[in-house]
């Protein structure tokens, strides 16, 4: 999504995260059990796999936006 997180540390839609600050991310569940430790506030650094070359970047964590409410 524009202006995510994910966006503005420069993650593109097929890009394959690797590493999480350092740690080998074999599967979805290590990586969602890794971000359970983390908040807002947060900066991960992240190598992930773009066109078969890697890619570090820094994510800093924000607070998940709230849902609009349907007028």
């Amino acid at each position: 999504m524009a202006d995510s997180p994910a966006a503005k540390a420069g993650l593109q839609a097929d890009d394959l995260i690797v590493y999480i600050d350092g740690e080998l991310v074999q599967t979805i569940k290590m990586f969602r059990e890794f971000m359970k430790g983390v908040g807002p506030g947060d900066t991960v650094k992240l190598e992930v796999q773009r066109e078969n070359k890697l890619k570090s970047l820094k994510l800093k964590l924000t607070d998940m936006p709230k849902a609009k409410k349907a007028g």
